[in-house]
């Protein structure tokens, strides 16, 4: 589900998440897991760039490093975002901030996070900008314990 914040109502779904350094990104991916998100997460820009053309997939929110390898990089693929998915908010984690200074200012949807950071700070930008967890997910975390 992704509803605008004009039309009342909590956003909540699938967080596609883009890290190169994969110990970040297990770190960011378990923590979002354990607050009740449901995350897919990747290594490239390219390949969640790919999962977003698949129609049987739907997120509600973007957390993508700046710097990625492949032939884009985390600004392309927000772009490509702004394009497809107008309303879908993005946080953007960086050790390069300065790289933002290119993208509009005031865009209500779009946070940076900058490195280093720890994965509590995602999660804080991701709940500032209306995304809650899934309560379906947090019952079953409980319930499996």
């Amino acid at each position: 589900m992704l509803r605008s914040r004009d039309e009342g109502t909590i956003k909540a779904g699938l967080v596609l998440l883009v890290e190169d350094d994969p110990m970040i990104r297990l770190d960011i991916a378990s923590e979002l897991r354990a607050f009740g998100y449901e995350v897919t997460d990747c290594g490239t820009a390219d390949d969640a760039y790919d999962l977003m053309q698949n129609q049987h997939l739907s997120f509600c929110a973007l957390v993508t490093d700046i710097n990625v390898p492949g032939r884009m990089d985390g600004l392309d693929l927000a772009n490509h975002v702004a394009a497809k998915h107008p309303v879908m908010p993005v946080v953007f984690t960086t050790g390069t901030p300065q790289r933002l200074d290119t993208r509009p200012k005031g865009n209500a949807r779009e946070r940076l996070v900058a490195k280093p950071y720890t994965p509590p700070q995602v999660l804080a930008e991701l709940r500032a900008l209306g995304i809650m967890p899934n309560p379906a997910r947090l019952q079953d975390d409980h319930t499996a314990h």
